[in-house]
C-alpha cells in the first residue's frame, strides 16, 4: 500500500509586501472546519475593512481510518 502524506500549516503567519504603491498582506493558519475558516475570514474582512480585495482559499480534508 501507497503511503501518503500531507504538508500543511502549523503556526498562523503574516506576509506583507508592497508592489507599485500596493500593499499586499498574506495570512496563513491552519482550520479544522469550514466553519473555523469562515470565522477567521470574517475577523480578517474587519481587521482590512478599507482593503480593496481581500481574496481566500482553504481546504478541509476528512481523513478515513484504514
Amino acid at each position: 500500500m501507497e503511503n501518503k502524506s500531507i504538508i500543511t500549516i502549523k503556526y498562523q503567519k503574516t506576509f506583507e509586501e508592497t508592489i507599485q504603491n500596493s500593499k499586499f498582506i498574506t495570512n496563513i493558519f491552519h482550520i479544522s472546519s469550514e466553519e473555523e475558516s469562515k470565522n477567521i475570514i470574517e475577523m480578517y474582512n474587519q481587521k482590512y475593512n478599507d482593503a480593496t480585495h481581500n481574496c481566500y482559499a482553504y481546504i478541509v480534508r476528512k481523513y478515513r481510518k484504514v
